[in-house]
């Protein structure tokens, strides 16, 4: 729950986690041999990122669901020779309402790798991104943001 709380916080342009290790940093010498719950760890998470995540809680911490995602890609070059990466994600095995966002990598030739945060929020998901390099790899579920099932899938028409 921890690590896919990093990931949600996770600033994705630079890679820094700082926000989530700030977090932390500071409820633990705010409420060192203090009893807590972990309402007041949400709440605390809360006041400092400015997001509300009762979803999140609900789902990961109160919840026991653990989705399983079928993701099917496409990639392909554009005519102004930018490369279109095109995902469709489908989600499975939880609730409806259930929602998570996950970190995407897509890995250029260079080596470099863009994260991309998506929601999944819905039975189908579909999502695309332009880049300027041709795409080695995508890097579904990118560090482990989601504990999930991935299962590669083809591409619906």
């Amino acid at each position: 729950m921890l690590h896919m709380l990093n990931s949600l916080l996770l600033d994705t342009k630079t890679g820094s986690d700082s926000v989530f290790v700030e977090i932390v940093r500071s409820f633990y010498q705010e409420h060192f041999g203090k009893r807590v719950n972990t309402q007041d760890f949400q709440n605390w998470v809360e006041q400092k990122s400015g997001l509300e995540l009762d979803w999140f809680f609900d789902q990961w911490v109160y919840g026991t669901e653990i989705p399983e995602y079928k993701i099917a890609r496409k990639i392909s070059e554009r005519t102004d020779g930018n490369w279109l990466v095109e995902l469709q994600i489908e989600q499975k095995d939880v609730s409806p309402g259930f929602q998570m966002p996950m970190l995407i990598g897509i890995e250029l030739e260079d080596k470099s790798i863009l994260t991309k945060r998506i929601l999944i929020d819905q039975p189908f998901n579909e999502y695309e991104f332009t880049v300027a390099q041709k795409p080695k790899d995508v890097l579904y579920n990118h560090r482990e943001s989601v504990l999930a099932k991935i299962d590669k899938a083809k591409w619906k028409k």
